[in-house]
Order: C-alpha cells, then sequence, then structure tokens
C-alpha cells in the first residue's frame, strides 16, 4: 500500500513530505542523544532486509546469548567454558536489527526488529553502545562519545570499483557522506590484504582493520571443507577442491572446526542450513537433486546481476538454450533463480519465463547461493566468494566495454579465472566446455595475489570484539 501511494501522489507532494519527515527524525535523533549511551545494546543495520555480513553477526550474537541462558545445564550449553561475567554478559545484551523489511527479520525473544527511519529505530541508534553496519550511515546520524561503530560493509575482494576510486560515477554528495562515515567508523572488518588496501585508499580509513574474514563467507569456508573430503560437483575431485579452497588463506583442511563453527553460529550445517524463510521460498537452499517431500528438485544456477544505472533489461539469454547447456555438461534438470539487485527489482517483476524463477524478492542472496549448483554473474563481487566452494562460476556482461569506461574495474574482465562472456551465444559454450582444473588453478593464483584470509570464524570474531566493546568500563 506504502509503495503504490507513492507511485499514486504528485512528486511535489512526495518530496514535501520526505523533507518534513527527515526533520522530524532528525529533530528525534538529536534529542535522544541527550539520553545516556546504553552500553549493552548492539544496534545492527542492513538496508535492503534481514541478510548480509549484519544477519550473521546477529545470529552469532543470538546464539551466544541463547548459550550463556542455557549455561546451567552443560548438555545444552554452546560454549560450556563461558566465565560468570561473560555470561552475565550475553544475558543482559540487546539486540536491534535496522532495515528497511523488518517483516524479513525472524521473530525471536533475542532480537528486535525495527524499520529504518522510524521512531524507535532512530532512538536505538542514538542509545547504542555498538554500530554495526553493512551501508554507510543516513546523513543525519552522527556517532557521539561512548559509542563505537563497526563497518562491515556489503562487499569483499570487487571488480568494479567503489567509493572514492570512482568518484565521477558516485557524486560529489555521495563522497561528502561516505567520508564522514568512515571517519566516524572505529573498526572495518576485511577478509583480504586487498580489501585493506581498498578500504584504506577508497574508504579513506584511518581507523583499525582487522582482517577476520567476511561473516556471510564463514559458511562458504565450512562448504569448502565438506567438498574437499566428498568431492564437488564434478565428484572424484577432492584433492582438487582442497587445494582451491585452501589457496590464498582459506581454512578448508579443519572440517571438524568449521562444524564447530558452524553449529556456534546457529547453523544446521547438516542440511544446508535451511531456514523457515526459505520453506516460503520454495527451499531454496536445497541443491542438486535432493529430495524434498518425495519430489527430486532440479539443479539450481543462480543468475545474479549487479545493478547498472539506467538498465531496465536483465535476463538477455534463452532460457532454454541455457538450461539445455548446463545439462550437457553436468547433468540433470536445471532451473534459473533470477536474484536482481534491490535497486533493480523495486516496483518490477520479470516476465514469466518456463524454467526460470525471480527470486528478487527473497530476503538473503547468501542463504540461496549456499546451495546452489552453479553462479551466473557479471561484476558482482560474489563470484569471488561462491568460487570458494569450488562449484562452477561464469560471466556474463553484454556491457563490459561500456561498464569499464563508466564505472572503473580493478582486474582486467577478460582475464579474471572465470568464463567470461559478452553474448549469450558465448555464455552457452563456455558452459559446455568448462575445465574446471584450468579454473581452480587460475582461481588459486588471484587468491593468493589478493592475500584471501577467510578464517570462517568471522562473525564469531566480531561477535567477541562487539562484546569487549559492551564489557568495557
Amino acid at each position: 500500500m506504502r509503495e503504490r501511494l507513492k507511485r499514486l501522489a504528485p512528486k511535489s507532494m512526495i518530496r514535501i513530505y520526505q523533507r518534513a519527515r527527515y526533520l522530524g527524525i532528525t529533530a528525534l535523533f538529536f534529542a535522544a542523544r541527550l539520553l545516556p549511551v546504553r552500553k549493552n545494546l548492539v544496534a545492527l543495520c542492513n538496508v535492503w532486509g534481514y541478510g548480509d555480513n549484519a544477519k550473521y553477526v546477529a545470529e552469532e550474537l543470538i546464539a551466544r546469548k541463547r548459550a550463556a541462558r542455557e549455561a546451567g545445564n552443560a548438555k545444552s550449553s554452546r560454549m560450556p567454558d563461558m566465565s560468570a561475567q561473560e555470561r552475565r554478559l550475553w544475558r543482559s545484551l540487546q539486540i536491534v536489527f535496522i532495515t528497511n523489511r523488518p517483516e524479513q527479520v525472524p521473530a525471536c525473544p533475542e532480537l528486535t526488529a525495527r524499520r529504518t527511519n522510524t521512531p524507535r529505530a532512530v532512538l536505538a541508534l542514538a542509545r547504542a553502545r555498538v554500530w554495526v553496519d553493512n551501508n554507510r550511515k543516513e546523513a543525519y546520524i552522527r556517532k557521539r562519545r561512548g559509542q563505537y561503530y563497526i563497518q562491515l560493509w556489503h562487499g569483499g575482494v570487487a571488480l568494479k570499483k567503489i567509493e572514492g576510486d570512482c568518484v565521477q560515477a558516485l557524486g560529489k554528495e555521495y563522497i561528502r557522506r561516505a567520508r564522514r562515515d568512515s571517519a566516524a567508523t572505529d573498526l572495518f572488518i576485511s577478509n583480504s590484504d586487498f580489501c585493506t588496501r581498498m578500504y584504506r585508499r577508497a574508504f579513506w580509513a584511518k581507523c583499525e582493520i582487522a582482517e577476520y574474514g567476511s561473516p556471510r563467507n564463514d559458511r562458504f569456508v565450512h562448504i569448502a571443507a565438506e567438498r574437499a573430503e566428498a568431492g564437488g560437483i564434478n565428484s572424484g575431485r577432492a584433492g582438487q577442491m582442497a587445494a582451491c579452497a585452501e589457496a590464498g588463506g582459506i581454512n578448508s583442511g579443519r572440517a571438524g572446526q568449521m562444524a564447530a563453527c558452524a553449529e556456534a553460529g546457529g547453523i544446521n550445517s547438516g542440511r544446508a542450513g535451511r531456514t523457515a524463510e526459505q520453506a516460503e521460498a520454495g527451499e531454496l537452499s536445497c541443491s542438486r537433486g535432493v529430495a524434498a517431500e518425495g519430489k527430486l528438485l532440479p539443479r539450481r544456477a543462480v543468475y545474479a546481476p549487479t545493478y547498472r544505472t539506467g538498465r531496465n533489461s536483465f535476463c538477455s539469454f534463452d532460457a532454454a538454450q541455457l538450461r539445455a547447456a548446463l545439462a550437457d555438461r553436468f547433468g540433470g534438470k536445471w532451473e534459473i533463480l533470477v536474484r536482481l539487485h534491490p535497486l533493480a527489482a523495486e516496483g518490477r517483476g520479470l516476465r514469466k519465463i518456463p524454467g526460470v524463477r525471480d527470486i528478487s524478492g527473497a530476503p538473503d542472496l547468501y542463504e540461496i547461493l549456499y546451495g546452489a549448483d552453479v553462479l551466473i554473474t557479471d561484476y558482482s563481487n560474489t563470484m569471488f566468494e561462491f568460487a570458494m566452494t569450488g562449484r562452477p562460476v561464469f560471466l556474463y556482461a553484454d556491457d563490459v566495454r561500456e561498464y569499464e569506461r563508466e564505472r572503473g574495474l580493478y582486474f582486467d574482465f577478460r582475464t579474471l579465472p572465470f568464463d567470461g562472456a559478452e553474448t549469450a551465444k558465448e555464455l552457452y559454450r563456455q558452459i559446455r566446455d568448462y575445465d574446471p582444473e584450468r579454473r581452480c588453478g587460475e582461481l588459486r593464483r588471484l587468491y593468493e595475489a589478493v592475500g584471501l584470509k577467510e578464517s570462517g570464524r568471522a562473525a564469531a570474531l566480531v561477535a567477541e570484539r562487539i562484546a569487549a566493546e559492551c564489557g568495557e568500563e
């Protein structure tokens, strides 16, 4: 209803309403700053819903809070070595998740959902001891003494240039706000030497940078460990999977430790991490012929293009030919899951195509990727993350020359360790000719070059840092 009213109302009225609301929210925020900071309050933010790095930190905090509550029962405690002081801290922790889509946040007593730019969200931000964010803060938000700001960012090793490396593409106003946001940040979380250097250069970071890895990638590390033992989509290549996963600092050789990390973070590692939200979305996290209610599921290829200004068409391929190419190379029946960027998906839906499902409304892309068999993207950093599992990645960008000129890329698109196509026919051919051994060696060298540092414990390490700040006198 809200979106419908926005479309029907005159633009002048919308601008007046937005300006008045912004002024009211700003006034409320600064009034709330007169209240004391609450040292046990943590405010996590993710603009587009309950997903990305902030979600996995939230899940880790929830798991620890529950463990502290259950600590009296040795059988049910996930952290048996928790001290009495730690139990008190975790029990008292109040966790708020702020997003544009609070309905996606699961209902549980340990977590409170708030809609972005509402009075309750503003009050939480004004009084929280720790902020944890995936994106830049709103212009009116100012950190004050006694608050600690952790920036997770929603990228990692990147292909497309960002922030200070593409000032012309983003505009002066965004850059001004971004610089101010970086100046307020106390801790950036990085997953590589590449990312650390990028934060210093393009994010103007003067604060501490911790190379913990990306919380959303913890489960990819765990998947890599499992595949190293059992083999991948092309079974019989366990050694190859291990070599790919171990490259550049991915700790894949410790499956037991990864399982423990997954369990401690509330991840049910034995079932591809299904959640209630995925059940409603059609068991999107199941993969490769897993039986669900007696029905054999098709294999899934996720098509996740990044956002481009002014582009309205994204599925410029023949779905039947794409599925045929996947079946010819990898066997089985295939379904194409299309996940548009939230900005591209807003207010539009894909036309219905047999064998293609629009999942742009799904809460979290990563929950889908954990269960996918193949990723097709263009410039998204998901290519570097999904590839940790040893599963195939294909790039399809029919505007690469234009995009390189307008946005700029950190790597040469044509020399990446993935098959890159500029036409649909080229994409089908590359899928049929896919050579995992060659791509694995190239990927290993790229991970070494960027200094990848995925530990599989990023969410846990961020949670420990939050606890240290909340427990500080």
